[in-house]
């Protein structure tokens, strides 16, 4: 069991399957939840080592079990490095010079 406070947080995922080794390739499957106001986190792991999550509301400490939806994060496509980004419109613009060029050559004829 671990208590943690995420302040600031309205919500948190927690990963129960990862996919690949390789820095910015991995894919994570993971349960996320909503934090339904100010408190603090419980999560408390089951002997199947599934993830039960607990809400501890600040002041009455009242604790409420969280309801998570799956979800996937790839590493790839969220952290996409501004060089490959570059690259990518790099040569979106290069085709549109070369088109541009045609229509040109079109309407005024090659010289």
């Amino acid at each position: 069991n671990r208590d943690m406070e995420f302040p600031g947080q309205k919500s948190l995922g927690v990963v129960y399957h990862q996919e690949g080794e390789e820095n910015g390739k991995r894919t994570y499957h993971l349960e996320k939840f909503q934090m339904p106001g100010a408190g603090r986190i419980e999560v408390r792991r089951e002997e199947d080592d599934r993830a039960e999550v607990f809400f501890i509301s600040e002041g009455d400490e009242t604790e409420t079990q969280l309801v998570g939806s799956t979800k996937t994060y790839e590493e790839l496509s969220r952290n996409e490095s501004r060089l490959t980004k570059a690259v990518k419109y790099s040569k979106i613009l290069y085709y549109l010079a070369r088109v541009a060029e045609v229509i040109e050559d079109f309407v005024f004829g090659d010289e």
